[in-house]
């Protein structure tokens, strides 16, 4: 009865770790995403920062301008806060991860590793400020 119940409970861990390993995932940054525009022309830095700013409130970001072509985003969902810098210049833009409040982030491995969610999020980012872009 021992062996049954100790195989039991060992069924029942194996069957929760991947539960808890789909809790997070590599975390995605994005480097030297290339600057668009409707009709190809170059944007002045103003125009972009302004992209930056309304593509990220299209999808509930809050922005901070910060010196050096940056903007910071910070995300806000419940308990949920994750915080990113957007640095640009005139031919492209890089998204990074800076901050985050119960998002699981950590290191694994040498790896930053965060919940699945945060980098859907990033990804909706990217493209809304893409759109934004085309917009001049």
């Amino acid at each position: 009865m021992k062996f049954l119940r100790a195989l039991f409970c060992l069924a029942l861990f194996a069957a929760a770790l991947p539960a808890g390993a789909a809790r997070t995932a590599a975390l995605v940054n994005y480097d030297d995403l290339p600057i668009q525009s409707s009709d190809g022309k170059a944007l002045s830095g103003d125009q972009i920062r302004k992209a930056i700013i309304q593509g990220g409130a299209t999808r509930q970001w809050a922005a901070t301008v910060k010196p050096g072509n940056i903007v910071q985003l910070t995300y806000n969902r419940g308990k949920y806060t994750a915080v990113v810098e957007v640095k640009y210049t005139a031919k492209a833009y890089s998204i990074h991860y800076v901050d985050s409040t119960d998002l699981n982030y950590s290191m694994e491995g040498g790896k930053q590793v965060i919940h699945p969610n945060y980098n859907g999020w990033i990804q909706n980012l990217r493209q809304a400020i893409d759109v934004q872009l085309r917009t001049f």
